[in-house]
C-alpha cells in the first residue's frame, strides 16, 4: 500500500537531517586531511611546494589538534619526521550539526609556514584547504545524494 504523503515528507526529512550531518562531516574531513598533506622538508628535497606541511623534526604536523566546541578530541603525534596528524575520523565523531569545529595547527612556526616570513613564501597549505570548502561540502553531499 502506497505512503500518504506526510509519511513519504517526514521520511525524507529525517533522511535529509542524518545526511546533512553525513555531508558536513565528510566534508570537514576531507579539507583536514588537504590542510595536513605532508611533504618532507627542503633540506631533504630541495623543493618547496604550496599547499603541503613541511615535515623536518615533525612539529608542525604533530601540532594539528581538532576541538569541538572548544574541547580538544585529537591531538597528532610527534615522532619526528614520522610525525602524524590527528585521526580525524576519531576525532569527529562526536560531532553533531551545530557544534563549532576547530582545526589548527598550533606550534609557534605555524603562521610563519602559512604565510612566510623573512623573505621565505609561504606554504598555504591552510589557505588552498579552505578554500576548496565548497566543493568539498558539494562533493560530500554528491557521495550521498539519492536518486529514488
Amino acid at each position: 500500500m502506497a505512503q500518504s504523503f506526510s509519511v513519504q515528507m517526514r521520511g525524507w526529512s529525517e533522511k535529509a537531517k542524518r545526511n546533512a550531518r553525513l555531508v558536513v562531516l565528510d566534508a570537514i574531513q576531507t579539507t583536514a586531511t588537504d590542510m595536513s598533506q605532508r611533504q618532507a622538508s627542503i633540506k631533504e628535497t630541495g623543493t618547496f611546494e604550496v599547499g603541503k606541511v613541511p615535515v623536518d623534526t615533525g612539529e608542525l604536523i604533530a601540532s594539528l589538534r581538532v576541538d569541538i566546541d572548544g574541547s580538544t578530541t585529537a591531538q597528532g603525534t610527534k615522532a619526528g619526521a614520522g610525525s602524524t596528524p590527528p585521526d580525524y575520523s576519531a576525532g569527529l565523531a562526536g560531532f553533531k550539526l551545530g557544534d563549532t569545529v576547530s582545526i589548527a595547527f598550533t606550534a609557534r612556526h605555524a603562521r610563519f609556514m602559512e604565510y612566510g616570513h623573512g623573505g621565505t613564501p609561504g606554504r598555504f597549505f591552510v589557505r588552498g584547504a579552505v578554500q576548496k570548502w565548497a566543493n568539498n561540502v558539494a562533493a560530500s553531499a554528491a557521495k550521498l545524494r539519492d536518486d529514488q
